[in-house]
């Protein structure tokens, strides 16, 4: 039997692996370095961790150092905690040394900690003697920003959005309005900054305006300034930072004190080392009336710009001056167009008649509450909603029906770069590829195989092969199938269509490769183009890709 109380706690790691222990004693003796064992460290953090007291030479003397061992020692690295000496590469409030670029990457379990002390920190320490030159030159190219070191509330953040990430703040402070529920904020308005980016602002709550105050300060507030400290730093820089709060305190007579927002701007390092960028952080400012002002809590501010999204998708630096239009909102098309939506397209059409069956969430983006909607406009809104800044509409279209519905599809083939088609319907294809064959477009189209036990992709490029190339080239064996499983169709209560069966993770995976496809033929932007005319996947078989060029096939009708 196994419990889960205190009496059933698992053992700490330097209670049953003595020899470790002693191992880890040895390697501070060899080097030497002095250590001495311990529970928990001088100041009373980490009571129920074995540390290690230990010294370098720094700046003409011995500065002592507490080295922590974390529970899942020694999956997990060392921590090096030491008095704040340093002016980078150790966090200010808490002095722990920052001895390795990435302690989850770069720790290695058969390591002692004292590997880390003698060689890592040891090299930190002399780098810093010698000044700020040697430790850029011997320190990894990452910038160390001021707001990754404050001690921020956990029960809420603030998004920011632009106009409020200029490098130059317009004034010395001014009023602002967040809005929103915890945990997720949002600054609306900032006074001289102006109103937030409107295609951003109208995809958070509304709700629960609040004003307050924005000050900009001329230097970073170091993390360890104490309440009295940061805010007499506010009041150098602002004299008008708490004027709002002291207003609303002589209207409550009755209330012993009264809080709101304030906001805290400056320059940073980021997102480079060597370059410079506006931060935020805000505080929940408290003031009574006998004339105390508390900080209550810092919270951390997080940017919502199209420039903070594309520094972690640097391949598709670009993409946001692609339009696509996507045809099919169903399990192949709905993950598709989440996936292009979180890429970064500039403008996204989705067309599909259909609306959405309860059944099909298990293996659909949306969920059973949505049964019954338009899957267009469903999956058009859910898209929007996980990027800002893609311009999402959905379309309600018949393909193959009568004249002025054709006519809507060719307009929207007309201003695509791209199309794709994930219906699964030949006739939908071939109709499809009139269009684009007409307007010179390429058009990717995808569908997964009876059973789903297989996929295929195919890329229909401006003047290449076509599908019936590609149907001819399947029946000359010169290209494979896609492999196929039992079954194949249900028919849903309700329905007058039948529905394909198949694992939703099956579906997703050929989503992706469908969305790289897409990605690639655009063009519009670094991301590796795809060389092959088409790919079949087989989702439990070997071989699991295929892929091929295609040629123009000498039967084929289309191509005298």
């Amino acid at each position: 039997m196994s419990g889960t109380g205190a009496g059933n706690a698992r053992p700490r790691w330097h209670e049953v692996d003595s020899e470790r222990v002693e191992w880890e004693f040895e390697a501070f003796r060899r080097i030497p370095l002095t250590a001495t064992r311990r529970l928990g460290m001088s100041d009373g953090r980490f009571a129920d961790r074995l540390v290690v007291e230990t010294e370098l030479p720094f700046r003409g003397g011995l500065l002592p150092l507490s080295v922590v061992y974390p529970f899942d020692y020694p999956d997990v690295a060392p921590t090096i905690f030491g008095r704040s000496v340093l002016p980078r590469h150790q966090q200010p409030a808490s002095g722990n040394f920052c001895v390795l670029e990435d302690s989850d990457r770069d720790w290695r379990p058969w390591w002692p900690a004292a590997k880390l002390v003698d060689e890592n920190l040891r090299w930190l320490l002399e780098d810093s003697e010698r000044g700020a030159d040697a430790v850029t030159a011997g320190e990894a190219d990452m910038p160390e920003p001021a707001t990754a070191h404050f001690v921020y509330s956990a029960r809420a953040v603030i998004v920011v959005p632009d106009p409020f990430w200029v490098q130059r703040p317009p004034t010395a402070g001014g009023t602002m309005t967040i809005c929103g529920t915890a945990p997720s904020l949002f600054l609306k308005k900032a006074g001289h900054f102006g109103e937030a980016d409107g295609s951003v602002a109208r995809h958070f709550d509304r709700e629960g305006e609040e004003r307050g105050h924005w000050t900009a300060l001329p230097e970073p507030p170091s993390p360890t300034l104490a309440d009295d400290e940061l805010i007499d730093a506010i009041e150098a820089a602002d004299p008008k930072a708490f004027v709002r709060l002291e207003r609303q305190l002589r209207k409550s007579k009755g209330a012993p004190g009264v809080e709101g927002w304030l906001g805290l701007t400056f320059s940073e390092e980021g997102p480079g080392r060597g370059e410079w960028r506006r931060a935020w952080v805000f505080l929940r400012v408290e003031v009574d009336h006998e004339g105390a002002r508390d900080v209550g809590e810092k919270v951390r501010a997080q940017a919502l710009t199209k420039s903070e999204r594309a520094r972690r998708t640097p391949e598709l630096v670009g993409l946001d001056n692609a339009r696509v239009l996507l045809v099919g909102a169903g399990a192949l098309g709905s993950p598709t167009a989440l996936e292009l939506a979180k890429a970064g397209v500039g403008h996204l059409d989705i067309v599909d008649l259909d609306v959405f069956d309860v059944n099909n969430s298990v293996r659909h983006v949306l969920p059973p509450i949505r049964a019954g909607e338009r899957k267009a406009d469903a999956v058009a809104g859910y898209a929007a909603a996980l990027n800002p800044f893609v311009a999402i509409e959905g379309h309600n279209l018949t393909i193959g029906g009568w004249e002025p519905e054709s006519d809507r599809l060719h307009a929207l083939v007309a201003a695509a770069d791209i199309v794709a088609d994930t219906t699964g319907s030949q006739s939908v294809a071939r109709i499809l590829q009139r269009h684009c064959t007409e307007e010179k477009t390429p058009l990717v189209v995808a569908g997964f195989s009876r059973g789903s036990h297989g996929g295929e992709i195919a890329i229909v490029r401006p003047g290449g092969a076509c599908l019936m190339c590609l149907e001819l080239a399947q029946r000359d064996e010169d290209v494979p199938t896609p492999p196929e499983g039992p079954g194949g169709n249900v028919r849903p209560v309700g329905c007058s269509h039948p529905a394909a069966t198949g694992a939703g993770f099956d579906i997703t995976e050929l989503a992706t490769s469908t969305t790289r496809a897409v990605v690639g033929v655009s063009g519009a932007c670094s991301y590796p183009s795809t060389e092959w005319d088409w790919a079949i996947v087989a989702f439990r078989d070997d071989p699991r890709w295929q892929t091929g060029a295609l040629s123009r096939h000498a039967e084929c009708p289309y191509h005298p």
